[in-house]
């Protein structure tokens, strides 16, 4: 059965921690499954100081695209990008689910847009024409990690879970994919997403793991939030990662908008793995600010050799995001719903999320993005292969693979220090190649 359903799309601009309508999106609906949508700008939104488009391929205007009094629709998809980046990630919605007591994905798209939850990713909110939006959800106090974890193992065996608890898990975040996850509130109160212990799990602490990877990637010069381990007892941990989305602390927090890569591919998730790095490079030449993107090219080729180097095939487009970012930088103000002053907005690559090693003892290896004219091969001269694509010379490639590596081929020391068991650190080393045997010989890396 075919139905239409109208949405409010409301955005919270540069240093306002008040959202105003930003336009009406309508989704036509077959069951469960968007078949068409489209999404009309409001006139007065758009002549706010600091109005942030949705997303810039379909629903951009930073750029000068006319979109004033009219109606947009996706190109080559029944959603927009920007709009289902602020979905429900799979956790989300499994949390919505049991809510519902709805099986799998059983539930409208429409349904998971508006029961996100204030606490979704980036700088918008959903909800039923005329309704006001949610406001950032109370957070959880960190030190109530015990408490969530109980909750997580009940929501992943299908055991119902107390109402006052959904709020703090529908992050609706796209960092962090399946994990188990919710926003917590510091003791000096920034927000944190916490990714827990999941009983999927095999092989080792996942938490550890990946908190010990994203401190490796600091490093070796990556860019990198906050993050911390938390030891909840009983085998159970919980990685904490500072939300690059959000500004200020206390009543004071702001919002920054994000999209996945996957939206500024404007492509189908299924043909993510038919894409690569070079790929999402020339998508960044034609969206990103030209001040800051020759750093931004750099980086994203700096974090394609961190994952040949760490056995990272869960590169997928989700799992790179942008910001959009402001100029000159506010600091939110309660009640506010404008910028304090004029700002101009450019995307800028995300800080790095969702970095786990995969053991292995294949001698092939191969990410999920491609990586250069070999294709998928994670190889470090298939990296430089295609090194111009970034705007770098082969030297200077090669310069950034060798600082890389310096500071991966000490990952032992980095997760002993970082608080990883011995276990855990035999259970992944052979995630850990030595860079000779993944064409780093060939380029006088030893």
């Amino acid at each position: 059965m075919t139905s239409e359903r109208e949405l409010m799309v409301h955005a919270y601009l540069p240093g306002a921690t008040v959202a105003v309508p930003a336009g009406l999106l309508t989704l036509t609906e077959s069951d469960t499954q968007v078949v068409a949508a489209r999404f009309g700008y409001g006139l007065r939104y758009l002549k706010r100081p600091g109005a942030i488009e949705i997303d810039p391929v379909d629903l951009g205007f930073l750029n000068g695209q006319e979109v004033a009094g009219r109606e947009l629709f996706p190109e080559g998809a029944a959603l927009f990008g920007g709009i289902r980046d602020a979905a429900p990630d799979a956790w989300g919605r499994r949390v919505i689910e049991a809510r519902h007591r709805a099986p799998a994905n059983g539930l409208p798209e429409s349904v998971y847009l508006r029961e996100a939850g204030g606490n979704r990713v980036g700088a918008l909110d959903i909800t039923e024409r005329g309704e006001e939006p949610k406001g950032l959800a109370q957070a959880v106090d960190v030190r109530r990690l015990h408490y969530l974890q109980e909750a997580v193992e009940r929501i992943e065996s299908g055991v119902p879970v107390p109402a006052n608890l959904h709020a703090f898990f529908e992050a609706g975040s796209s960092m962090g994919g399946m994990r188990p996850k919710a926003t917590l509130l510091d003791a000096d109160g920034s927000h944190w997403l916490a990714k827990f212990s999941s009983v999927t799990d095999r092989g080792f602490n996942v938490p550890a793991v990946e908190r010990a990877t994203l401190e490796l990637a600091r490093a070796a010069g990556l860019r990198v939030p906050k993050t911390r381990l938390e030891d909840l007892g009983a085998g159970r941990y919980a990685m904490l990662i500072e939300r690059f989305d959000r500004a200020g602390t206390g009543e004071a927090v702001g919002r920054r908008h994000y999209i996945t890569a996957l939206t500024l591919m404007n492509i189908h998730e299924m043909a993510s793995i038919e894409s690569s790095y070079a790929a999402l490079a020339d998508r960044m030449r034609r969206f990103l600010n030209a001040e800051h993107l020759a750093d931004d090219l750099a980086e994203l080729f700096d974090r394609m050799v961190f994952n040949i180097l760490v056995s990272n095939d869960d590169d997928h487009l989700r799992n790179h995001g942008f910001i959009l970012q402001e100029t000159p930088g506010q600091k939110p103000r309660p009640g506010s719903q404008d910028p304090e002053r004029r700002v101009a907005l450019a995307w800028r690559l995300s800080p790095l999320y969702d970095v786990v090693p995969r053991p292995s003892v294949a001698s092939s290896r191969y990410l999920h993005l491609g990586v250069g004219q070999y294709g998928r091969e994670a190889t470090l001269t298939n990296a430089l292969s295609w090194a111009e694509r970034f705007g770098l010379p082969s030297s200077m490639a090669v310069t950034r693979i060798e600082r890389i590596w310096r500071a991966v081929r000490e990952w032992r020391t980095h997760f002993e220090e970082a608080g990883v068991s011995g276990g855990d650190i035999d259970a992944v080393g052979s995630a850990f190649p030595h860079a000779r045997d993944i064409g780093g010989k060939a380029l006088g890396i030893c």
